[in-house]
């Protein structure tokens, strides 16, 4: 039987995720629940607008890679420097 170390130090065996999985299946959920919302978290009360742009294979592997220096996905980076410089104008 194997054991696993949580990050908080808690260890859980497989027979108690079995035993909690079995009382999640059958809806008992202990603790505080939270509404559940499917999907991913709207970024924008507005309709969003798909934009398609080609570019170079290299710039996007730096534009990439600068994202995910400081912490975004691409997506998240673009639109940041879009309303950046919308803010400058």
């Amino acid at each position: 039987m194997a054991s696993y170390t949580l990050k908080d130090g808690t260890t859980l065996t497989d027979d108690a995720i079995e035993e909690m999985a079995g009382r999640f299946e059958a809806g008992e959920f202990p603790g505080h629940t939270t509404k559940v919302v499917v999907g991913r978290p709207r970024i924008s009360r507005e309709e969003l607008k798909t934009v398609t742009v080609k570019v170079p294979a290299s710039v996007v592997v730096a534009f990439d890679r600068k994202a995910t220096e400081v912490g975004e996905t691409r997506s998240q980076r673009l639109r940041e420097l879009m309303e950046d410089d919308i803010a400058e104008a």
